[in-house]
């Protein structure tokens, strides 16, 4: 059995994970400042502020 595991993929879910875990505890807005275009719709798909302020 050949398991593939994109490293790069579990990072940027981590970096979000954890957004999201601080914004709860901390009760306000986490920004998270990424010019990875991925972890940036993400990001915003679930509420979080982005920076830089458009779509890199």
């Amino acid at each position: 059995m050949i398991i593939y595991i994109d490293a790069s993929a579990l990072v940027k879910r981590y970096h979000l994970a954890s957004a999201l875990f601080w914004q709860d505890v901390l009760g306000e807005h986490v920004t998270v400042a990424t010019y990875d275009r991925q972890l940036w719709e993400s990001a915003r798909a679930v509420d979080l502020t982005t920076w830089p302020k458009s779509r890199p």
